[in-house]
Protein backbone atom coordinates (compact mmCIF):
# COMPACT_ATOMS: atom_id res chain seq x y z
CA UNK A 1 0.00 0.00 0.00
CA UNK A 2 1.55 3.27 -1.11
CA UNK A 3 -0.01 6.46 0.16
CA UNK A 4 0.96 9.56 2.08
CA UNK A 5 -1.07 12.10 4.04
CA UNK A 6 0.36 15.25 2.46
CA UNK A 7 -1.67 17.82 4.37
CA UNK A 8 -3.99 17.90 7.34
CA UNK A 9 -5.93 20.72 8.93
CA UNK A 10 -7.30 20.61 12.43
CA UNK A 11 -10.99 21.60 12.46
CA UNK A 12 -12.28 20.77 15.94
CA UNK A 13 -11.93 18.61 19.03
CA UNK A 14 -14.56 15.97 19.76
CA UNK A 15 -14.44 13.20 22.33
CA UNK A 16 -10.92 14.31 23.25
CA UNK A 17 -9.53 13.84 19.72
CA UNK A 18 -8.56 16.26 17.01
CA UNK A 19 -10.86 16.09 13.99
CA UNK A 20 -9.06 16.89 10.73
CA UNK A 21 -9.55 17.38 7.02
CA UNK A 22 -6.78 15.52 5.19
CA UNK A 23 -5.28 15.35 1.72
CA UNK A 24 -4.02 11.92 0.71
CA UNK A 25 -1.81 10.98 -2.26
CA UNK A 26 -1.99 7.38 -3.55
CA UNK A 27 -0.35 5.43 -6.37
CA UNK A 28 -3.55 3.58 -7.35
CA UNK A 29 -7.20 3.43 -6.20
CA UNK A 30 -6.40 0.15 -4.45
CA UNK A 31 -4.00 2.11 -2.23
CA UNK A 32 -6.74 4.30 -0.73
CA UNK A 33 -6.37 3.93 3.03
CA UNK A 34 -9.08 3.04 5.48
CA UNK A 35 -10.14 6.38 6.89
CA UNK A 36 -8.93 7.18 10.37
CA UNK A 37 -11.68 7.87 12.91
CA UNK A 38 -10.50 11.49 13.17
CA UNK A 39 -10.68 12.24 9.41
CA UNK A 40 -13.69 14.34 8.50
CA UNK A 41 -16.12 14.28 5.60
CA UNK A 42 -14.67 16.30 2.74
CA UNK A 43 -11.17 14.93 3.04
CA UNK A 44 -9.73 14.27 -0.43
CA UNK A 45 -7.44 11.77 -2.12
CA UNK A 46 -5.55 12.18 -5.40
CA UNK A 47 -4.66 9.05 -7.37
CA UNK A 48 -1.33 9.75 -9.05
CA UNK A 49 -1.53 6.99 -11.70
CA UNK A 50 -4.90 8.16 -13.09
CA UNK A 51 -5.31 11.77 -11.94
CA UNK A 52 -8.66 10.88 -10.33
CA UNK A 53 -9.89 12.49 -7.12
CA UNK A 54 -11.86 10.83 -4.32
CA UNK A 55 -13.80 12.45 -1.48
CA UNK A 56 -14.44 10.98 1.94
CA UNK A 57 -18.14 10.71 2.82
CA UNK A 58 -19.70 10.65 6.29
CA UNK A 59 -19.67 6.83 6.29
CA UNK A 60 -15.88 6.78 5.91
CA UNK A 61 -15.99 5.65 2.28
CA UNK A 62 -13.91 7.13 -0.52
CA UNK A 63 -16.18 8.22 -3.40
CA UNK A 64 -14.76 8.97 -6.85
CA UNK A 65 -15.50 12.57 -7.84
CA UNK A 66 -16.85 13.54 -11.24
CA UNK A 67 -14.83 16.72 -11.63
Amino acid sequence: MAYVVSNQQHVAYADGTSKTIVEVRCDTPEDLPTASANWLTGSVAWIVSTGDFYGLNSSGEWIQQES
